[in-house]
């Protein structure tokens, strides 16, 4: 049995139901704050405009749009023109800046001047957010303008993520953290039969969501969706569902609700007349646990997993089992279907409410005609989708759980269909992931496949021995792999001989003599980081940009791959086997063509940002996916020294001298990149840095007297080699010590050049210099902070920092960093009276007050201001 666990305390939208911003780290200045979700939150019910950047600062002007946006909401706003009270507004900001005025939520600089482009602070939020709530009568009484709005605001449990300092500015993820807590706070309103008295009476039935918005708040189960009822008989429409005994429509085209059944949550919903229209959905305290079952009965995990709520809701494909016999059954083996349980429990009582049950079957499409359709290798079978009238809309789903339309499947699309114990389909995803490579081993153990690809292990799903291809797939061919919902195999089929695999060309040789074109060979780097040698066929079919030539195998080395002092020119090549493995095709890359389908270059090497996340790219210009092959190689000089190839791995922030190559000319998407480096610099080291633990004599593996330098780098235990007094960087020429941090370069053999000391623990000095690089910005993309940590708790720290500047003049800097458990984080400490090196976790970085005797310092790494390594030194 495999099991395979998550609990989620859901505070955000699961599902793939809303998207999901990361929050990096704030400026020095600005409120460090994780990723919450309220910003999403906000932008979903039309409060945020979308063009902020939920990480930065927040602006006067936006903030005002804010508010203007919620309070007016559902009006057209309009410019006004000019400004009634503000000298720098623009004639588009001018409507929002006079009303949060007129309204006294926002007020200028006392100047006639508004501040548009100006940062909010904390505190300056935290006044706007009590004033629009309507308790400034509460905040005046409380001492004013900052402390006793600040006091208001946390009387009423509305504040948002509190930084270290109230006067730092506030990103608009935490602007949006305010507007979601003051949610369900009432409005303060004036008494109406006493307008002049300064007294005021909370409004128990209005929020500002109700009030201005129309949308009101319910918490409660999904209890129903289209299809499955689990509390009445009623037939929902395929856009309806059930949330507390309450119905309502929803818009499929941004939700999957129908796959949140049974999830417990805060509904945010419009009522117009009789109609009830959901907004936003948010997920909150589910318990969500998960198995994938091979051949235990389900039995198994009633008897050994948690109690049931005695009224527990069993599902299975979308249909409701009435009694606990119903599913004393095997779904999956018996039936030749996959799938597995979901419990949850949306109560917080230990107890499951919910058990759904998966089991589908997986085909390939081969046609859609008139609602039906046909399926590849399955002997005429069809599946009849005719009756469903609305429900197509959401019948079929994207593996990402979203509705997509029947007329966007195609042949070849995988399904996944899930069929209810009455034998009507329940629902459909459609996948359309693949995989090509050769095969290397194919295992068969009842009725199911393994399959190593090209050094990849898939599993099958339990119908891909009905695939008639099956029988036909051995070692060594070119398949194309095609997997189902849950990344099982559902199709192998043969990938014919126009398959083209891609690698780098190491070397070449041709025969001699009569025999030049019997022996001809070609060695390659392959995609998968290994070395192949294979031989060309007698005649090998060429393409070369646009043109295409067969030509004796001799002359495809020399006249077409090309030699420079008797070696093959190393290049990036597509190649083509015949059935017995030799190759019988190049594809060959001519600068000349530019852009075209089959194999070219973006252009000359250059050195590029890569950017990581979401968009995967270099420079912005290049796109990158998973298959992109990204080859790290040698220089000529090095060329032979296999140790120095390999796949590599972008990192982000950092830049990369590369060529890219294509192989579709009108894609962005480079299908491979390639890295020279004459010997392993920084590349190699990804973090940048190498933390001293000893340094010693000692003889090099080869026997050779060196110097031995062990540390730490890349959160692992390193060893190094080099030569005579190279490594002596430290000051009176001495060797680096325990705790000193240097940078270095490897050469071909493996061995360290141009070693630089960036930090000397004996003297707190960081790169041979006077002042401290941390007094610079996040602009700097590989930067050094030495300092005191002043504050701590579980999550994150403020160091600070002090150096001097081009003067002489001593600086001072406090930065904030959360504590990552992605960092690599070491401590120097003394044993005994000798100092060693040692890795750390992020609990054992703590600050200490004054005079309590402890003496601890940290040195940080960055780039692009993220921490790679971060020192504690003892």
């Amino acid at each position: 049995m495999k099991k395979i666990i998550s609990i989620f305390l859901i505070t955000s939208v699961l599902f793939s139901f809303c998207a999901v911003t990361s929050m990096a780290d704030s400026a020095t200045d600005e409120t460090v704050a994780d990723y919450s979700g309220d910003y999403d939150f906000c932008l979903r019910l039309g409060m945020f405009p979308e063009n902020l950047d939920p990480k930065a600062p927040i602006k006067r002007i936006d903030l005002a749009r804010i508010f203007s946006n919620v309070i007016m909401y559902g009006t057209d706003l309009q410019p006004l023109g000019e400004s009634e009270i503000f000298s720098d507004v623009t004639s588009d900001q001018a409507i929002y800046a006079d009303l949060v005025a007129k309204l006294g939520i926002m007020v200028g600089q006392g100047d006639g001047r508004f501040n548009p482009d100006g940062y909010m602070t904390y505190e300056q939020v935290t006044k706007c957010m009590v004033s629009f709530l309507g308790y400034e009568a509460m905040a005046e009484s409380y001492g004013g303008y900052p402390s006793g709005y600040m006091a208001a605001a946390t009387v009423l449990k509305i504040t948002g993520v509190a930084p270290k300092y109230p006067t730092s500015y506030i990103t608009t993820e935490n602007v949006a953290t305010f507007f979601k807590r003051a949610i369900g706070c009432p409005l303060m309103e004036r008494k109406a039969y006493n307008p002049d008295e300064k007294t005021y009476i909370s409004n128990y039935e209005k929020d500002y969501l109700s009030e201005y918005m129309n949308i009101y708040t319910l918490m409660g189960t999904i209890e129903a969706v289209y299809g499955t009822n689990t509390v009445n008989s009623q037939n929902l429409e395929y856009d309806e569902i059930i949330i507390k005994d309450t119905k309502m429509k929803y818009d499929t085209k941004k939700d999957n609700l129908i796959s949140m059944l049974g999830f417990r949550g805060d509904a945010y919903y419009k009522v117009d007349g009789d109609t009830y229209t959901l907004e936003y959905f948010e997920p909150d305290l589910n318990e969500v646990e998960y198995y994938d079952y091979d051949d235990d009965d389900l039995y198994k995990i009633r008897e050994e997993k948690k109690p049931y709520d005695k009224n527990i809701k069993i599902i299975y494909n979308g249909e409701i089992c009435k009694t606990y016999p119903d599913v004393y059954m095997n779904p999956w083996s018996y039936q030749e279907l996959d799938g597995g349980v979901t419990f949850i429990d949306n109560n917080s009582d230990n107890k499951y409410d919910y058990m759904f049950i998966d089991a589908y079957e997986t085909y390939e499409v081969d046609f859609i005609i008139d609602g039906v359709i046909h399926l590849a290798k399955r002997s005429g079978e069809v599946i009849n989708f005719r009756e469903y009238e609305d429900g197509k809309e959401v019948l079929f789903t994207n593996v990402e759980g979203m509705p997509i339309s029947p007329d966007k499947i195609k042949k070849g699309d995988i399904l996944s269909v899930s069929k209810g114990q009455s034998g009507k389909v329940r629902n459909i995803v459609v996948s359309i992931d693949n995989f090509i490579g050769e095969v290397n081993q194919i295992e068969y153990t009842d009725d199911l496949y393994t399959l190593d690809v090209e050094g990849n292990i898939f599993d099958s799903s339990r119908t891909l021995y009905r695939n008639s291809d099956m029988k036909d797939i051995n070692q060594g061919m070119a398949v194309k792999l095609k997997f189902d919902k849950h990344g099982l195999v559902a199709s192998v089929e043969p990938y014919d001989f126009s398959y083209m695999q891609l690698a780098y060309l190491v070397d070449a040789k041709t025969g001699r003599g009569m025999d030049v074109d019997e022996n001809v060979q070609i060695k390659i780097f392959t995609g998968a980081g290994l070395f192949e040698i294979l031989k060309l066929n007698r005649k090998v079919l060429v393409t070369k940009g646009l043109e295409v030539t067969k030509v004796d195998a001799s002359k495809a080395v020399t006249d077409y791959i090309g030699t420079i002092d008797a070696r093959a020119v190393q290049q990036v090549i597509m190649f083509e086997k015949d059935e017995e493995g030799n190759v019988r095709a190049l594809k060959l890359i001519d600068p000349d063509a530019g852009k075209i389908d089959g194999l070219f270059s973006f252009g000359q090497a250059s050195s590029l940002e890569y950017r990581s996340g979401t968009t995967s790219c270099l420079g912005g210009q290049i796109l990158l996916n998973k298959s992109t092959k990204i080859f790290s190689v040698p220089t000529e000089e090095y060329r032979d020294n296999e140790e120095m190839y390999s796949i590599f791995t972008f990192y982000g922030g950092k830049s990369y001298t590369v060529e890219a190559f294509g192989t579709e000319k009108m894609s962005p998407f480079a299908s491979a990149v390639v890295m020279k480096v004459d010997r392993a610099t920084e590349l190699f080291n990804p973090l940048g840095v190498f933390v001293i633990d000893s340094v010693t004599k000692s003889l090099d593996e080869n026997g050779a007297e060196g110097v031995k330098v062990s540390g730490f780098m890349d959160g692992a235990e390193k060893v190094y080699f080099t030569e005579g007094d190279n490594l002596k960087i430290a000051p009176g020429n001495a060797y680096p010590e325990c705790g000193d941090i240097i940078r270095f370069k490897l050469n071909g053999y493996g061995k360290i050049e141009s070693p630089t000391l960036i930090y000397d623990k004996s003297e707190k000095k960081i790169e041979n210099s006077d002042k401290n690089p941390s007094s610079t910005t996040y602009s700097a993309q590989n930067r050094s902070i030495f300092g005191k940590i002043i504050w701590a708790d579980d999550n994150g720290m403020t160091i600070e920092a002090t150096g001097k500047d081009d003067f002489g003049n001593v600086t001072s800097l406090k930065e904030s960093y959360v504590k990552s458990s992605n960092f690599n984080y070491y401590i120097c400490e003394k044993i005994q009276g000798k100092s060693q090196m040692r890795k750390s976790s992020p609990a054992e970085f703590w600050a200490y007050p004054e005079g309590s005797g402890v003496d601890e310092t940290v040195y940080i790494y960055c780039i692009s201001g993220d921490p790679k390594a971060i020192v504690l030194y003892k």
